[in-house]
């Protein structure tokens, strides 16, 4: 009857714990953890930025660290009375966010915008010109930073199409049961 009920037991605990080894196999290094939690905000963050359409969006292929202040301003927007793990730059986002479709790695010192007030001095239709300036606009990450917890991460963005095209600002995921979601919180926004 003992062994029945431990059976019983350990068959309940591995099916209850089946999600758990979805999350975080065995024998997997903290920075194999880092880089598929990394993943998974980007991918969640650029996934509802591109919509439903999916349409190409220029990325920069490197994200760097957020300085001394872009950090406070993370920590202040985030208000987690936890410590602030420092983030490292990404030079090649390639192994992150490579297999997405849609998105294409751009090296930013070659990038050039469409600039959309330029198109429309050009004599284009206004639609057409911002269509143009969305679709060649980059989309720019800062390096992600994690509490002490790794409960909370936050980076900051910028989307620049133009001299007075583009916004930005920061934002916060929090780390629940299904992955890491957004926060409702985004601060230092800015549009131009």
């Amino acid at each position: 009857m003992l062994c029945r009920f431990t059976l019983a037991s350990l068959a309940i605990a591995s099916v209850l714990c089946a999600g758990c080894a979805r999350q975080q196999p065995l024998n997997v290094t903290a920075s194999e953890v880092l880089k598929h939690d990394v993943g998974e905000i980007y991918e969640a963050f650029l996934d509802q930025w591109a919509g439903k359409e999916k349409k190409p969006l220029n990325v920069s292929i490197r994200a760097k660290a957020p300085e001394s202040e872009g950090a406070k301003e993370i920590a202040d927007c985030a208000q987690s009375k936890s410590r602030w793990l420092p983030a490292q730059s990404i030079d090649d986002l390639t192994p992150v966010l490579g297999q997405l479709a849609y998105v294409r790695l751009t090296n930013p010192d070659e990038w050039s915008p469409s600039d959309p007030g330029e198109l429309i001095a050009q004599g284009n239709s206004v639609e057409s010109s911002v269509e143009s300036g969305f679709s060649n606009g980059l989309m720019a990450l800062s390096a992600i930073t994690f509490d002490e917890s790794h409960e909370t991460a936050a980076f900051s963005y910028s989307f620049v199409c133009g001299a007075l095209c583009g916004n930005g600002g920061t934002v916060i995921f929090k780390k629940t049961r299904s992955g890491w979601a957004p926060s409702e919180k985004n601060c230092g926004s800015w549009m131009s």
